[in-house]
């Protein structure tokens, strides 16, 4: 049996992946490349991992919350995690997200919001843009 150096390295990086778990990907970026892009300017949705300690309203039954109390728990925990991320990264938080999508828009550098999208607890960063109706 012949083995390619390919081979060797891919059957070592498949054993260390099923070792370690599957990696995780970066944020998806969105609209970087947008001609009406506002510098600076990004909107960042949270990803829906259980220790940023989201609640979904549609389980409000099974938990025997309401609805409105999971939606002001969530308010709460999204305000304290865009904090954080704004003290991390030095940005300035512009908006709050927790009804439908959780998360917030923000004023930061583009070099922070690349280091940002490595972070396991953003899903997506959209660079904000102008819309325009004729």
């Amino acid at each position: 049996m012949t083995m390619t150096k390919t081979t060797i390295v891919a059957s070592i990086l498949w054993a260390i992946s099923a070792f370690i778990g599957p990696a995780r990907a970066d944020a998806v970026l969105e609209g970087f490349d947008n001609p009406n892009r506002v510098p600076d300017s990004y909107i960042i949705a949270f990803s829906d991992l259980p220790e940023l300690g989201l609640m979904d309203p549609d389980d409000a039954q099974a938990t025997g919350e309401s609805r409105w109390s999971i939606h002001a728990h969530n308010k709460a925990r999204v305000e304290e995690v865009a904090r954080e991320m704004a003290l991390q990264y030095g940005g300035r938080i512009t908006a709050l997200y927790w009804i439908s999508t959780c998360g917030f828009a923000g004023v930061f550098s583009t070099a922070r919001i690349l280091e940002m999208s490595r972070d396991p607890r953003i899903s997506r960063i959209e660079a904000d843009h102008v819309i325009r109706v004729q």
